[in-house]
C-alpha cells in the first residue's frame, strides 16, 4: 500500500473514532443531565 493511501485511511479512521467518541460522550452527558434533573425534581 502506498504511503498516501495509508495516510488517508488513518485520517478517515481517526475521524470515525472521534465521531464515535463524541457520540458516546454526549450520550453519557445526556444521561447525567437527565439524572440530575430527576434528582432536582424529586427533592
Amino acid at each position: 500500500m502506498s504511503k498516501e493511501m495509508s495516510k488517508e485511511m488513518s485520517k478517515e479512521m481517526s475521524k470515525e473514532m472521534s465521531k464515535e467518541m463524541s457520540k458516546e460522550m454526549s450520550k453519557e452527558m445526556g444521561e447525567r443531565e437527565i439524572n440530575f434533573i430527576k434528582y432536582l425534581t424529586n427533592t
